[in-house]
């Protein structure tokens, strides 16, 4: 029962910290399946992972093996990644301005209960910028008064500057959380 909930919990904070950056555009629609695909293709992948490391741990193997494994792990988060970005399936939901506003807001309740209880909020802070940023430009892009602003090209290099600082602030959160932790 234990491990349905880990998969489960682990699935499900997948979907909605992948959500709320594919919310940020509103004109673009968000593919189900592509996400339920992604997610179990990487569980199965983080599973396989460490499964190998146990093994060349806790067993002797040789060097080129040692070598061997994270190579093909690293070939297949690859093609996770492609598999995210260039496949997709017939579970597409056209996301209204509307229930955009209301996805984001219930995906970042969800979030925000989950950071609220767990113990290591340490390891999760550093996912907190980008998504809180991710949000609100998701949120600002679906208010019709903000909409002729980003809608130029001035206002997409400002959102995509924006983004990015958010991605530095994850980094900089990762960085000094594990030199805190030394």
């Amino acid at each position: 029962m234990d491990l349905i909930k880990l998969i489960a919990s682990g699935l499900g904070m997948y979907y909605l910290f992948t959500l709320i950056p594919s919310l940020v555009t509103s004109n673009t629609a968000v593919d189900i399946g592509n996400f339920l695909i992604t997610g179990i293709y990487i569980f199965f992948l983080i599973i396989v992972g460490l499964m190998f490391m146990a093994i060349s741990l806790y067993r002797y193997t040789s060097k080129v093996l040692k070598i061997l494994l994270p190579v093909v792990f690293t070939f297949g988060l690859m093609g996770g990644v492609l598999l995210f970005s260039n496949f997709k399936t017939s579970w597409v939901l056209k996301v209204s301005d509307s229930m955009g506003l209301l996805l984001i807001g219930s995906s970042l309740f969800f979030i925000i209960c989950f950071l609220y209880k767990t113990d290591d909020k340490k390891s999760w802070a550093p996912f907190v910028p980008p998504i809180l940023i991710s949000a609100i430009a998701g949120i600002l892009l679906r208010i019709e008064s903000f909409k002729p602003i980003f809608n130029t090209q001035n206002g997409k290099y400002i959102l995509t500057a924006v983004l990015l600082v958010g991605l530095v602030l994850q980094y900089l959160f990762i960085w000094y959380f594990a030199k805190k932790r030394k």
